[in-house]
C-alpha cells in the first residue's frame, strides 16, 4: 500500500510538471505568434502611415508606342530630382513619391491615365512628351485644378490656349524653333520643301510657325506642298502622302513626326527618290531613329533641329554628374527638362504652403524669376531654407534658366533658353552627331 501511494504521488507530480511545460510550450506558440501579428500590424501600420505622409507626384510618358523610346528618360530625370528632394527632409515634413503612367503615345491614354492620377489624388503631373496627348490631357487636367508642366511638348497651341493657367513647360516653344529650322533649311540651299506632318496640335503648329517664316527668308522660297497624316494609329507606309508631295518635285521634306513614322516616311520617301534630303524636329531626334530607318542611305539624308541644354554651363554638369553617378548613363533626350519641372514642384510646394496644382501654379513665376537667390541643381536644401525664411528665390535650371513667363512659356523672359542644336545622321554606320548650336 505504501509503494502505491509513493508511485501515485510520483504519477502526480509527473503530471503537474508536465502540464506546466506543456502551458508554457502552448503560451510560446501564442506568444510568437502574437509577435508576428504585432509585426505585421505594425508593418501595415508604418506602410499607411507613409502613404499618409508622402505626397504624389504624377508622370504621364510614353513607356511604349512610337515615342516610348524618349519616356524612360524623362522618368529618370524625375527621379533623381524627387530623390535629391527627399534628401533634403522632402516638403512640409513629406516625402515626394513618383506614381508613373504609361500614355502609349496614344492620346486618348494620356487623357485617361490622367484621370486616374486625379482619381488618385495627384494634382500635380509632368509630361507628357506629345503635344497632342498634353491638349487631351487638358481636358481632364484643367477642369480638376491638376497643373501640368511638360518637359518636350513645344506646339505654339498651349501659348494661348490654357486661360487657367495650369499648362507650364520647361522647354521652348515651337514659335522659336519653327524660326531656327526655317533658316537652317535655307542656309543648306533647301528652297523648295514639301511638308508631310502628322495632325495633331505638333505638327500644324510647327507647320504655322514654319512656312510663314521660310518665305519670308526670300530666295524663292515655297512649300510646294503638305499632306497631313492622322497622328494614330501608326501606318505600315506613308507612300501616299509621299507620292502626294513629291510629285511637286521638292529638294526637301520637312517631315513633322515622331520615331515610327517619321522612320517610315524617310523610308518611303527614299524609294521614291534618292536625291531629297529630310529635316525633322526634336519628335526625331535620337539614336533610334537610325536603327527605325534601317538603311544607311537613306539615314545620311536625315538632319534636323532639337531644344537643346547648353551642356557646358555648370547647372548641367551639376545635374549630368548626378545622373551618372545614379544610371552610370548620359542624360536622354529631355532627362534634364524633367528634373527641372520636378524641382520646380517641389520648390512650389514650399512656396505654395500645400500640394495642390491650384496654389502651385500661383508661385511657379516667382519662383523662377527675378532677383532672389540663385537655386540650381543639387540646390534643394538651399532653395528649402530661403522660401521657410520668408526669402525670394530664383530658380535656373539644368536644362534652361526656366524663366516662366505669364503663360508659362519659357524662352520669351530670358532669350537665352532657346537653344537650339542642329543634328544629323551621318556617316557609315549612322551616327547621331551635333553640327552645331543655334538661337532664334
Amino acid at each position: 500500500m505504501r509503494i502505491m501511494k509513493i508511485k501515485l504521488i510520483a504519477l502526480m507530480a509527473v503530471l503537474l510538471i508536465g502540464g506546466s511545460a506543456w502551458a508554457d510550450f502552448s503560451f510560446g506558440i501564442a506568444g510568437a505568434a502574437k509577435k508576428r501579428a504585432d509585426k505585421l500590424n505594425q508593418t501595415i501600420a508604418d506602410k499607411k502611415a507613409a502613404a499618409l505622409a508622402a505626397i504624389k507626384i504624377g508622370s504621364v510618358c510614353p513607356l511604349s508606342g512610337s515615342y516610348g523610346p524618349s519616356g524612360p528618360d524623362v522618368v529618370k530625370g524625375i527621379q533623381l530630382a524627387l530623390d535629391q528632394i527627399n534628401a533634403a527632409d522632402g516638403v512640409l515634413n513629406k516625402q515626394l513619391t513618383l506614381v508613373s503612367k504609361d500614355d502609349q503615345s496614344n492620346p486618348d491614354q494620356g487623357k485617361a491615365v490622367t484621370q486616374e492620377l486625379i482619381n488618385e489624388g495627384v494634382s500635380l503631373i509632368i509630361g507628357p512628351l506629345s503635344s497632342g496627348i498634353g491638349k487631351k490631357m487638358m481636358e481632364a487636367a484643367v477642369p480638376s485644378k491638376t497643373l501640368i508642366i511638360s518637359p518636350a511638348n513645344t506646339s505654339p497651341w498651349f501659348t494661348t490656349n490654357d486661360p487657367e493657367g495650369y499648362y507650364f513647360r520647361t522647354i521652348p516653344s515651337d514659335d522659336m524653333q519653327g524660326k531656327v529650322l526655317a533658316k537652317l533649311v535655307d542656309s543648306l540651299g533647301h528652297h523648295s520643301v514639301g511638308i508631310i506632318s502628322v495632325n495633331n496640335a505638333y505638327g500644324t503648329g510647327f507647320e504655322a510657325v514654319f512656312t510663314p517664316a521660310f518665305v519670308a527668308l526670300g530666295h524663292g522660297n515655297t512649300v510646294v506642298a503638305m499632306a497631313l497624316y492622322p497622328e494614330s494609329p501608326i501606318q505600315a507606309s506613308y507612300a501616299s502622302e509621299v507620292s502626294q508631295v513629291f510629285s511637286h518635285n521638292p529638294t526637301a521634306c520637312l517631315t513633322l513626326s515622331y520615331f515610327d513614322d517619321g522612320a517610315q516616311i524617310v523610308k518611303d520617301g527614299y524609294i521614291s527618290n534618292t536625291a531629297v534630303a529630310y529635316f525633322g524636329t526634336d519628335g526625331m531626334y535620337g539614336a533610334d531613329l537610325i536603327t527605325k530607318i534601317n538603311n544607311t542611305s537613306a539615314a545620311n539624308k536625315v538632319a534636323g533641329t532639337a531644344p537643346a541644354s547648353d551642356t557646358t554651363s555648370n547647372r548641367y554638369q551639376v545635374f549630368r554628374n548626378a545622373y551618372l553617378a545614379k544610371y552610370g548613363v548620359e542624360p536622354g533626350s529631355y532627362s534634364a527638362n524633367a528634373y527641372d519641372a520636378a524641382m520646380l514642384i517641389g520648390l512650389g510646394i514650399l512656396k505654395a504652403g500645400v500640394a495642390n496644382g491650384e496654389t502651385v501654379k500661383s508661385v511657379l513665376v516667382d519662383i523662377s524669376k527675378g532677383t532672389g537667390t540663385v537655386i540650381g541643381p543639387g540646390d534643394f536644401a538651399t532653395g528649402a531654407s530661403q522660401i521657410l525664411a520668408g526669402q525670394a528665390i530664383n530658380y535656373e535650371g539644368a536644362a534652361t534658366s526656366c524663366d516662366f513667363d505669364s503663360v508659362g512659356d519659357v524662352g520669351v523672359v530670358n532669350p537665352n533658353d532657346a537653344y537650339f542644336e542642329h543634328w544629323a545622321l551621318e556617316g557609315n554606320p549612322p551616327a547621331l552627331v551635333t553640327k552645331q548650336y543655334l538661337r532664334p
